[in-house]
């Protein structure tokens, strides 16, 4: 007997079995699940579909069907399924009339969300608007710029200009889906030290190019007005902590000689010795004093205990303790 006869022959087992639903079917292809049975995921980043590459690739499934499963949980407490990935092709197989579509069964996971937000950007599809939410939503749920740059393959400039967006005025946020990102960021960097006229830029117009946007923030500088550079490298809200303690083998300022190996704290100001312990979500850290933040007087600066230093709203800080540095 075949292998393929003994596969079938095991598949033969668990019909007439009610509830019982693999992965594949016996013979490793993927099972044909009602539409009906399928829901998409809500927390999905794509958001827009094209009406007109739905209409195109329907017409291809018509033509020769869905080339490519897509991926489904388990039935949830609802009785459906799922999507993972595929919505495009869920989509299209409705309107090509399809009762039912090949599809692949297995159990989230935790990164799920990473890996079609990779799939979509590696499309080139979405939308910067898009990809903002998603990064804000990471960001929300306590996870560093520098990391979701790593988890997306992207780099750290990518995130930290659509990390920007959630900080941006409404008017700024509205032209999202009609200009360039960078050129959106350079204007919101603008925008905290002149907000007027760069407010009235974008009010009267739809759009603008990131050559637009550059020949408009060059007419704003003068020599009272802040200097504003509109190609300078983006700034960083997380950014590595300087080494606290840094070894010095020459004389002091007040020429002591410093013995061989020994330290002098070059750590983050504190108040009459005494450190500010501040609470922001779930993390703690010290409040910073040595500067004010870039990101305006309602931001104050917070060193966490992983080394970042990272620029928070006062609204969003609560005083946890009060720590003599002597007695630490």
């Amino acid at each position: 007997m075949s292998y393929a006869h003994k596969v079938e022959g095991l598949a033969t087992l668990f019909q007439g079995l009610d509830g019982v639903e693999g992965a594949v079917s016996a013979t490793g292809a993927p099972l044909e699940i009602p539409l009906a049975a399928i829901e998409e995921d809500e927390n999905q980043p794509r958001m827009r579909f094209s009406e007109a590459e739905l209409d195109e690739l329907a017409a291809s499934i018509v033509a020769r069907g869905v080339r490519q499963a897509i991926t489904v949980t388990p039935k949830g407490e609802g009785g459906r399924h799922r999507i993972l990935y595929g919505a495009r092709r869920f989509r299209a197989a409705q309107r090509a009339g399809l009762s039912t579509i090949p599809a692949v069964i297995r159990e989230p996971s935790p990164d799920d969300a990473y890996d079609q937000m990779i799939e979509n950007i590696q499309r080139e599809g979405l939308t910067s608007a898009e990809i903002a939410a998603f990064v804000s939503c990471r960001i929300v749920l306590g996870e560093a710029q520098a990391d979701i740059a790593r988890r997306l393959g992207k780099a750290p400039a990518f995130v930290a200009l659509h990390a920007a967006v959630a900080h941006m005025p409404e008017l700024l946020r509205s032209k999202i889906d009609s200009a360039p990102i960078r050129g959106l960021y350079d204007l919101y960097q603008a925008w905290r030290s002149q907000p007027k006229p760069v407010l009235a830029f974008c009010e009267s117009r739809e759009g603008f190019t990131r050559a637009e946007v550059t020949t408009f923030l060059t007419s704003l500088k003068d020599a009272s007005a802040p200097q504003v550079d509109p190609v300078s490298r983006v700034e960083f809200f997380e950014v590595p902590l300087p080494p606290v303690e840094e070894r010095v083998p020459s004389a002091s300022a007040r020429g002591k000689r410093h013995q061989p190996g020994e330290v002098r704290s070059t750590g983050a100001p504190s108040v009459n010795g005494v450190d500010a312990v501040v609470r922001v979500g779930q993390r703690e850290g010290r409040l910073l004093l040595d500067r004010q933040a870039d990101r305006g007087p309602d931001h104050a600066r917070i060193r966490y205990d992983d080394g970042t230093i990272a620029e928070v709203l006062l609204s969003d800080l609560h005083l946890a303790a009060l720590r003599d540095r002597r007695s630490a």
